[in-house]
C-alpha cells in the first residue's frame, strides 16, 4: 500500500503520530520499514504496519503552508510603526511567498506589553526547516526593533 501511494515517497515531509508527534523527511521505504529523518537529525525506523495505521500529515504535496510567530512588544514603542515595520521585514525574506497574505495582528495587550501574531505563507518543499525560518525572521525583527528604539531615544 505504501509503495502505491504518492503521498509517501522518499523525500516526502510528514508528521506522524506514534505516541508523540514526529516531523521529518522520509529517507527510505522498504518492504518492512519506513525510515524517517527528523529535523533534529534523528533516524527513526517505523515498521510499515505501524506507519499505515498512524495519523499522518503530508506536507510535500502542498505548495504552500502557513507559519505563525508570536511576539511580545513593549507598549512604550510606537505600535503602529512596529506593525508596519514587522510586515515589511517579514515580506523581505525570499522564503515568504504570497506576500499579500502576510498578516501582523495584535492578540492581546496590557499596560506593559503588546502580544502580536505574525503569519506568513511559505513553500514547504523549499528545503528550509520552519524553525530556521522563524529564527531568521525573529533575528531580523530584533535588529529592526533596536533601530526603532534607537531613533526614539535620539529624539
Amino acid at each position: 500500500m505504501i509503495y502505491t501511494t504518492k503521498e509517501y515517497q522518499p523525500g516526502s515531509i510528514v508528521t506522524i503520530k506514534l505516541g508523540g508527534e514526529m516531523t521529518g523527511k522520509i529517507e527510505q521505504i522498504d518492504m518492512k520499514n519506513t525510515i524517517l529523518r527528523t529535523f533534529d537529525f534523528k533516524r527513526v525506523v517505523i515498521p510499515n504496519s505501524k506507519f499505515v495505521r498512524s495519523v499522518i500529515k503530508t506536507y510535500s504535496l502542498e505548495n504552500v503552508l502557513k507559519l505563525e510567530i508570536n511576539l511580545k512588544i513593549d507598549m512604550s514603542m510606537d505600535i503602529e510603526k512596529v506593525l508596519d515595520l514587522t510586515l515589511q521585514k517579514v515580506n523581505s525574506y525570499d522564503f515568504v511567498i504570497y506576500k499579500e497574505y502576510t498578516q501582523v495582528l495584535i492578540n492581546e495587550f496590557d499596560a506593559k506589553t503588546c502580544e502580536m501574531k505574525v503569519s506568513f505563507c511559505f513553500n514547504p518543499n523549499a528545503g528550509i526547516p520552519t524553525d530556521l525560518m522563524k529564527s531568521k525572521i525573529q533575528a531580523g525583527l530584533i535588529q529592526e526593533y533596536k533601530k526603532l528604539v534607537a531613533v526614539k531615544s535620539a529624539v
